[in-house]
């Protein structure tokens, strides 16, 4: 069965806004409350342009099916299997569906390369700052082992 409800309750909104962004949800974490608080502060009220809908795009549940092994043995490539699976499961465990790096990937890019270790320990949002600025020009590699 596909069928499934687009969540858009406010605990679901901010969950699915940290999500949907590693750099948010290396600040907050799974704090619905700060969410809502940032999302109120710097997009509603603010000049961010960020997306805090429960509504995974195409491309947003291929990364969420790309990401979770239970996801693609549950769903294998189909798109709706795999937002259903987001909603009726994902969301309440708090899994991502940004494509990497992510959170996860993050801390493996921290811990794979010495000088990183070195500079921001395991600083998730540093870290991401580096491989945005640095470390994809750079050729580095954030997967994890």
């Amino acid at each position: 069965d596909e069928t499934f409800t687009v969540p858009t309750d406010a605990d679901s909104l901010a969950e699915c806004y940290v999500a949907r962004y590693w750099d948010l949800r290396a600040t907050f974490g799974t704090d619905k409350a700060q969410a809502k608080n940032h999302y109120t502060t710097y997009t509603t009220n603010g000049p961010e342009t960020r997306d805090n809908s429960c509504t995974l795009s195409d491309a947003e549940a291929q990364c969420y099916l790309d990401r979770y092994p239970a996801v693609q043995a549950y769903a294998g490539t189909n798109l709706k299997l795999a937002r259903k699976h987001y909603y009726d499961v994902g969301m309440g465990e708090n899994k991502d569906f940004t494509c990497p790096p992510g959170v996860t990937e993050l801390k493996c890019y921290g811990e794979r390369y010495q000088d990183l270790q070195d500079s921001f320990g395991t600083d998730t949002v540093k870290l991401g700052r580096h491989w945005v600025d640095f470390g994809k020009g750079e050729n580095r590699d954030f997967s994890c082992p």
